[in-house]
């Protein structure tokens, strides 16, 4: 085994402990409050994404859509909590949207100008106003897009 090899497995021994780990315990799913964005995998195909109404000792209602559906804890696989993170990362989200949009705009100016050549004056402007438009699209995109990640919260 190589050195580099060595040191790779040795760090990624000391990460584990840093990876959020499951908690597979039912007492965490009945402390959901009513309304909490959940998605459950049933042991039949077909994901059940919905909020919850009620948790019991042996079962879960959930409102998903237009329908109530009830199912059973022998009958899940594992269920995801959403959890959002919209306070803190607007401003992240806003500003990477941004970079990729001007990214965008930038090279759709510069195919403009390689395209028409030394001639192309308008082209040259293309290239700062597309770069802008561009970065104000995407800022606009990453702004009123939904941040949160679903956090697996029991395992059956």
């Amino acid at each position: 085994m190589t050195r580099l090899t060595q040191i790779a497995l040795t760090l990624a021994a000391f990460c584990l402990p840093a990876f959020p780990q499951s908690q597979t315990s039912w007492e965490t799913v009945k402390a959901l409050a009513p309304g909490t964005q959940i998605r459950i995998a049933p042991k039949v195909p077909g994901n059940v994404k919905g909020k919850v109404e009620a948790v019991t000792e042996d079962s879960i209602q959930v409102q998903s859509g237009k329908a109530q559906k009830t199912i059973l804890r022998s009958d899940i696989a594992w269920i995801s909590v959403r959890v959002s993170r919209r306070g803190k990362h607007v401003a992240h989200s806003t500003r990477t949207g941004a970079i990729i949009g001007a990214g965008i705009g930038l090279g759709f100016g510069l195919l403009c100008s390689a395209a028409v050549g030394t001639d192309g004056a308008v082209c040259y402007i293309a290239v700062p106003v597309g770069a802008g438009m561009y970065a104000g699209m995407g800022a606009l995109i990453g702004a009123i897009s939904p941040a949160g990640e679903w956090r697996e919260i029991y395992r059956q």
